[in-house]
C-alpha cells in the first residue's frame, strides 16, 4: 500500500488547502493556495501573494489553476480576477481582466478562469465560465471561442489539455470536445454529452484520460476514439459517486486518481480497480483523505498530491527488491509490529508480533491464520523470539517462558526458564534449542527436555545478555553478548562449555549481532560498528574494523548475507568486495519504523525479513537497485549586503562598488529524502579547494571580495550522496572603486615612490644637522643619561600598553574601558541633557556583546589551541566591521565587547549584521589544512537607552542589557542579533523597573523599541 507523508510545518499551508501542483522548468514544485502561489524547494515554501502590475495585491488570492511556462513566467488562474502572470526571475506580475472598460480582444471572455494549457510555439489557452480563449503571447490579444458555433459542447470550460502530439482537449460541462493542430474545434461523442468534465490527462503510452464530476472514466486514442477502459462510477449506482479531478501515472501498470474522497489506484492497462486509498485499519491516515484536486509526478518517480484539508503530501516509491508488509491479521491497535519471525521447513511463515499473538503466513506473506494471545495456549505478551527443532517442534519465547506448538500451530507444553527471557533461537543438527537469554546461553535437547545453563569458562562475573548465535564451518556454535564472544567447540556434546574468546581489534565490548558470510568468516557487529574475523585459535581472535556505514554506529545487529556476498541489515547494506556501502532508509522503502534487534529472517528463496514497529521490511536482493537519481540544483535565493536580489538568466552576478558581501541559497532537487542531500562549493579565484557544506548548510556566503572576475561552483549530491554531475557555474563580477582601479593605483604608487624619496633626502639632511649639533653640545654622560631615561620610558609606556591589552588577542580589557569610558559617557550625557528633544544623534555610544555560539565544541573536538586561533582571527574579522576609534575588547572567554563611538543609533542593526556575517561568512583556519565554519551571536544596547533621562543608567548598565540582548539572541536560535535601540520613560523609577522585565515583555508595552535579525 502506497504511503504518503505530509509536507512542511503545521501552517506552511493555508488552512491545508492545496489547489494545483506544478514543476517549472528548474525542477521547482509550484502549488497554489487560498494565499496566492507557494514555491518548495525540498526544504521549505515561499509564498508569492496574487499582485497586479502596480504592486497592489488582488482582492481574491485563491489560485483555481496554475501553468509554468518555460519562458520563466508562472501563469494563474486567479479566483475570479481573471488571469496573472508572474516572472519568476524579477518578481513582476501582469494581469488581463475585464473591468466594462477594456477592449473585447484585450482581455479573457470572463474573469472566472478555471484551467490553462501552453501549446509548444508559446500560445496560451484559457478556459472558464466565459469559453476558451486563445491569447497570442506577443501581440497580447484574445481570440474568443464562445459557443457551439464556435465547436464547443458548452459555453462553460472546466479542464484543457494540450497532448504531446499538440492537440487540445476542451472538458466543458457537458461534454468533450478536441481540437487538432492547425484544425476546427469538433465535439466528441464518447457518452459524456451530458457529463461536466473535470479531468483531461495524458497516460506514458499517448492515451487521453478523461474524468467527470460524476465519477466516470474513459480511455480515447489520440485521435478521439474510445478505448477499453473502466468507465468508473456507473449510473445509478447506489455507492457514493466522487468527482475525479486529479491523475498521476506512477509508473506503466498503474494508474492513480484524486477524487473527493481519496485516491484510487487502478491498473493502467484497462482502469480496473486496485484498491481506494485511505484504506481502513493499519494504512488508515497514510493517504490523502478527501479533495484530492491535484496529482503530480517528478523526474524522480515521487509522486505528490495536492488536496483541500491535507495540503501537500509526498510518496516516495521504494526501491526495487524493498517492499513492506503493514496490515496486521486482525484487529490489532497500532498495525502490524513484527519482534520475532521464521520460516517453518513447509515454508510457512511465521511472525511474533507486540502485542498480536503470532501470525502464520504463506511464502507470499499472505495470512493463513492466527494464534492469537490468550488462547490455544499462547499467553498474552510479547513474542520475543522463534524457533522450529530437527522434530518439527515450533518453539516460542515469551517473557520467561517457553512453548513448543506444532507445525500446525497447535499448543504441546510450557517450560520456564527461571528469571532468564530468552531472547533468539538456534537450533541445530542434533535436535537441540539452544537459547540466548537475558542472563547466559541455555539449552533444550530431545534427551533433557528441560531448559539448562550452559557454563562458561574464562570469564571474570556474569555473562549478561547475548544476543546473537553463529554456527562455524568447524562445527562450532560461537554465541555474542555484553561479555563479548563465547564459543561452544562442541555443541552436540553433553558437558557442553561455553568459553569466553579474547578478541583484539573488536571495538566496543557489546555484540549485537553475527553472521557467517560464503567463505565461512564470521561478522561481528557491535555498537560502534561491523568487524571480520581475521584468524582464531578457538581461545583469541584477532578483528579488522570495516567502514560499512556513512553513518557509524551499529550496522544494524541482524546481520544476513545475500548470494552475492553482500551483507545487510534493515539499516545498511555493505558489498565487501567493492566496498560499496549504502544506508537503507524510508525513501528507499525501508518504513518500518524502529528496526528491532534480532527480528530478522531469511527465506529459502533469499529474501530477508526485517521486523519493526511499523510493520515488515521485505527485502529480495536479487530485484535490489540503488537510488541512481540525478536530480538538477537550483539557486533558490541571492542576497546582496543582506538585500534580495533577482536572479541573474545567465548573466555573471555583479557587485557594485561598495557592495561587501553576497550570499546565494541552493537547493538539490532530489525531492525524496532531502535532509540526506549534500552540498559542497567554491569560489574559484578565492577558494583553493571545495568547501563541504554538508546535508544541512545550503548556502554560501562572501564578504569583503578584491576587485575582479570569480566563478561560484556548486555541486549537490542526491539523497545517496552521489554528487550530481549537473555542477553550477555562476560567475561572479566585483567592480572596482576608483581609487582601486589600475590607473589610480600606478598614480599613488608614484606618489609614494616620490613621497619615500622627499622624507629620505629630508630625513637624512635633519640626522647630519643634528649629529654636528649633538656632537657639539652633549658630553657623553648626557647621552647616556638621556639614552637611560628614553629607555626606561619606553618600558613605562610598553608596561601601561600590556596593562591594558588582552595578550591573546591584542584586543583591549576592561581595565581599558573603565579608564576610557567616564569621559566618552560624559560627553554623551551632556549633548541630550543639552537636547532632550534629539532621538538619536552622533554622541550616541553603542554597545555590542558578541558571543562565538558553540565555541566549546572546538576547544572539545580540536583542542584548546584550535580555540585560540579562532579567538585571536575574530580580532580581524570584528575590525573589518568597526571603526579604529571604536573600541574593540575581549570581555572573557569567547565574548567579545565593542563600543562604537560617536555612532548613531540608527546604524546599530546595520553594524550588528555585518558582524554576524563577518563571522559566518568564512571558515576559521585552525591549521594544519584544518577550517571550521562557526557563526556568532550579537546582543547590542543603545546609550543613553532613554534620551530624556540620560542620567537614569550608566554604561554598566547599557552593557546589561547588552548582555540580555545577546541572551536573548541565543534563545532564539543562534546566529542572530537582539538589540535596544531607545526605551521611554516618564521617571528614572519607570525605567528602572522596566530594566527588570523581560525584553519582549518590556518591548510589548511599547516602552522599549527592540530589533531583531
Amino acid at each position: 500500500m502506497p504511503r504518503f507523508e505530509p509536507i512542511g510545518e503545521p501552517g506552511a499551508v493555508r488552512d491545508n488547502v492545496v489547489s494545483a501542483l506544478a514543476l517549472d522548468a528548474r525542477g521547482l514544485i509550484w502549488a497554489g493556495s487560498p494565499e496566492g502561489l507557494l514555491r518548495f524547494d525540498g526544504y521549505a515554501f515561499r509564498r508569492y501573494p496574487l499582485s497586479g502590475p502596480d504592486g497592489q495585491l488582488l482582492p481574491e488570492q485563491f489560485v483555481r489553476a496554475l501553468l509554468p511556462d518555460p519562458r520563466g513566467w508562472i501563469w494563474v488562474a486567479a479566483g475570479n480576477s481573471g488571469l496573472v502572470r508572474m516572472d519568476v526571475a524579477s518578481g513582476r506580475w501582469d494581469r488581463w481582466a475585464r473591468d466594462g472598460k477594456s477592449a473585447d480582444d484585450a482581455a479573457p471572455a470572463a474573469n472566472t478562469v478555471r484551467t490553462l494549457a501552453l501549446e509548444k510555439d508559446g500560445t496560451l489557452w484559457i478556459g472558464g465560465s466565459g469559453g476558451l480563449d486563445r491569447f497570442d503571447v506577443k501581440t497580447q490579444r484574445f481570440t474568443h471561442h464562445r459557443g457551439k458555433e464556435d465547436g464547443l459542447p458548452d459555453t462553460r470550460v472546466q479542464t484543457l489539455l494540450v497532448d504531446r502530439q499538440g492537440t487540445l482537449w476542451i472538458g466543458t460541462w457537458r461534454g468533450l470536445a478536441r481540437k487538432p493542430v492547425d484544425g476546427p474545434i469538433e465535439a466528441l461523442d464518447v457518452g459524456l454529452s451530458d457529463q461536466l468534465i473535470t479531468l483531461l490527462s495524458e497516460a506514458l503510452d499517448g492515451r487521453i484520460i478523461v474524468g467527470t464530476a460524476q465519477g466516470r472514466l474513459r480511455a480515447l486514442s489520440a485521435q478521439g476514439q474510445p478505448l477499453p477502459f473502466s468507465p468508473g462510477a456507473q449510473t445509478g449506482a447506489s455507492s457514493s459517486v466522487w468527482p475525479v479531478m486529479a491523475m498521476a501515472q506512477p509508473d506503466a501498470d498503474e494508474i492513480w486518481f484524486g477524487d473527493a474522497s481519496g485516491l484510487s489506484r487502478r491498473r493502467a492497462a484497462d482502469g480496473v480497480l486496485i484498491e481506494r486509498l485511505p484504506a481502513t485499519g493499519a494504512g488508515a491516515g497514510t493517504a490523502p483523505r478527501s479533495d484530492v484536486r491535484a496529482l503530480m509526478r517528478d523526474p524522480s518517480g515521487t509522486v505528490w498530491a495536492g488536496s483541500y484539508g491535507g495540503g501537500l503530501m509526498r510518496h516516495v516509491p521504494p526501491l526495487p527488491g524493498l517492499s513492506m508488509v503493514r496490515e496486521a491479521i486482525g484487529a490489532v491497535s497500532g498495525g502490524l509490529d513484527v519482534r520475532s519471525m521464521l520460516q517453518l521447513d513447509n515454508g510457512e511463515i511465521w511472525l511474533g508480533t507486540l502485542a498480536g499473538g503470532i501470525e502464520r503466513r504463506d511464502r507470499q506473506l499472505q495470512p493463513l491464520g492466527l494464534i492469537a494471545p490468550g488462547t490455544g495456549g499462547l499467553p498474552p505478551g510479547r513474542v520475543n523470539a522463534l524457533g522450529q527443532t530437527k522434530d518439527g517442534s515450533v518453539w516460542v519465547s515469551i517473557d520467561t517462558q517457553l512453548l513448543r506448538f506444532d507445525s500446525q500451530g497447535r499448543w504441546k507444553e510450557t517450560l520456564r526458564s527461571g528469571n532468564a527471557v530468552p531472547r533468539r533461537f538456534q537450533a541445530t543438527d542434533d535436535g537441540a534449542l539452544w537459547i540466548a537469554t537475558l542472563d547466559g546461553v541455555m539449552r533444550w535437547t530431545p534427551a533433557k527436555p528441560v531448559m539448562r545453563p550452559i557454563p562458561t569458562a574464562g570469564l571474570v562475573g556474569g555473562t549478561g545478555e547475548v544476543n546473537a548465535f553463529a554456527v562455524m564451518p568447524d562445527g562450532s556454535l560461537w554465541a555474542g553478548g555484553a561479555a563479548g564472544l563465547l564459543r561452544i567447540a562442541k555443541p552436540d556434546a553433553d558437558d557442553a562449555v561455553a568459553e569466553w574468546v579474547e578478541a583484539k581489534g573488536l571495538t566496543g565490548q557489546t555484540v549485537l549481532g553475527m553472521a557467517v558470510d560464503l567463505a565461512g568468516r564470521l561478522w561481528v557487529d557491535t555498537g560502534t560498528g561491523l568487524h571480520r574475523l581475521l584468524d582464531s585459535d578457538g581461545r583469541r581472535a584477532r578483528f579488522e574494523f570495516v567502514r560499512a556505514s556513512d553513518v557509524g554506529g551499529a550496522f544494524g545487529a541482524n546481520l544476513m548475507f545475500d548470494k552475492q556476498g553482500r551483507i545487510w541489515s534493515q539499516r545498511n547494506v555493505y558489498d565487501p568486495r567493492s566496498g560499496e556501502r549504502r544506508e537503507l532508509g524510508a525513501a528507499d522503502g525501508a518504513d518500518l519504523g524502529t528496526g528491532w534487534f534480532r527480528s530478522y529472517a531469511k527465506l529459502d528463496d533469499g529474501r530477508m525479513l526485517f521486523g519493526g514497529a511499523r510493520g515488515l521490511l521485505v527485502i529480495d536482493p536479487d530485484r535490489f537497485a540503488p537510488w541512481t537519481y540525478k536530480p538538477p540544483l537550483v539557486v533558490s535565493e541571492l542576497r546582496v549586503d543582506g538585500q534580495e536580489r533577482a536572479l541573474p538568466d545567465g548573466a555573471p552576478i555583479v557587485l557594485a562598488p561598495g557592495e561587501r558581501g553576497m550570499s546565494l541559497a541552493f537547493a538539490s532537487l532530489d525531492y525524496s529524502q532531502p535532509g540526506r542531500n549534500r552540498y559542497r562549493y567554491r569560489l574559484e579565484g578565492l577558494d583553493a579547494g571545495w568547501i563541504d557544506a554538508g546535508a544541512l548548510g545550503r548556502s554560501a556566503a562572501y564578504t569583503n571580495l578584491s576587485p575582479g572576475h570569480y566563478v561560484l561552483h556548486v555541486q549537490g549530491s542526491n539523497r545517496d550522496g552521489a554528487w550530481s554531475p549537473q555542477e553550477l557555474k555562476i560567475p561572479v563580477e566585483v567592480q572596482a572603486a576608483w581609487w582601486q582601479t589600475r590607473w589610480a593605483l600606478a598614480l599613488a604608487l608614484l606618489a609614494l615612490v616620490l613621497l619615500v624619496v622627499v622624507i629620505v633626502n629630508g630625513r637624512t639632511r635633519l640626522l647630519l644637522r643634528h649629529r654636528r649639533v649633538l656632537e657639539a653640545r652633549v658630553q657623553e654622560r648626557t647621552e647616556a643619561l638621556e639614552a637611560a631615561t628614553a629607555a626606561l620610558t619606553a618600558k613605562s609606556l610598553e608596561l601601561e600598553e600590556a596593562s591594558l591589552t588582552d595578550p591573546l588577542t591584542g584586543l583591549r580589557n576592561r581595565r581599558f574601558l573603565d579608564r576610557q569610558m567616564p569621559a566618552d559617557v560624559a560627553l554623551s550625557v551632556r549633548h541630550y541633557e543639552a537636547s532632550p528633544a534629539d532621538t538619536e544623534s552622533e554622541q550616541d555610544l553603542l554597545f555590542f556583546l558578541i558571543d562565538i555560539d558553540h565555541f566549546k565544541r572546538i576547544n572539545d573536538a580540536h583542542g584548546h589551541m584550535a580555540g585560540d586561533a579562532v579567538l585571536k582571527q575574530m580580532r580581524g574579522r570584528l575590525e573589518q566591521v568597526f571603526r579604529a576609534t571604536d573600541y574593540l575588547v575581549r570581555w572573557g572567554g569567547e565574548e567579545f565587547l565593542i563600543v562604537a563611538r560617536g555612532t548613531p543609533r540608527s546604524r546599530a542593526a546595520e553594524l550588528a549584521e555585518r558582524a554576524r556575517l563577518a563571522v559566518a561568512a568564512m571558515p576559521f583556519d585552525l591549521g594544519a589544512g584544518l577550517r571550521v565554519a562557526q557563526t556568532c551571536s550579537v546582543g547590542f544596547s543603545a546609550f543613553p537607552l532613554c534620551t530624556r533621562l540620560p542620567r537614569a543608567m550608566d554604561w554598566h548598565a547599557a552593557i546589561d542589557m547588552a548582555d540580555a540582548a545577546l541572551y536573548d539572541a541565543k534563545e532564539s536560535g543562534r546566529n542572530a542579533w537582539v538589540g535596544l535601540l531607545e526605551a521611554q520613560a516618564d521617571s528614572e523609577n519607570q525605567l528602572r523597573q522596566d530594566i527588570r522585565k523581560p525584553l519582549d515583555l518590556w518591548a510589548a508595552g511599547g516602552r522599549l523599541t527592540l530589533q531583531r535579525s
